[in-house]
């Protein structure tokens, strides 16, 4: 599982590197860009937001409340590649 989770952050890295831009919003955390991705295991993922917010949300959480701008056609293998691995977790 550590060997998935270091692959969404490497993908999550080449992503913004690229241009990508995260962006989550739920009950309990406002609308923000997320500026790191801090960790990922099975249940949890921890990232910090551009208010230097930490945020730590269940997996499940994540996959529904995030978002993607910015992408452009040379990034949906990896975009298709980070949303599978979700899954996957």
């Amino acid at each position: 599982m550590e060997e998935i989770s270091d692959r969404i952050i490497d993908l999550y890295i080449s992503l913004t590197e690229s241009g990508v831009r995260f962006y989550y919003e739920d009950d309990t955390n406002p609308f923000s860009e997320i500026k790191e991705l801090n960790s990922c295991d099975e249940e949890y993922i921890e990232f910090t937001t551009d208010e230097e917010n930490q945020a730590k949300v269940s997996l499940e959480d994540f996959r529904i409340y995030h978002s993607k701008e910015n992408i452009n056609l040379y990034d949906w293998v990896e975009i298709r590649e980070f949303d599978r691995l979700l899954e996957w977790l």
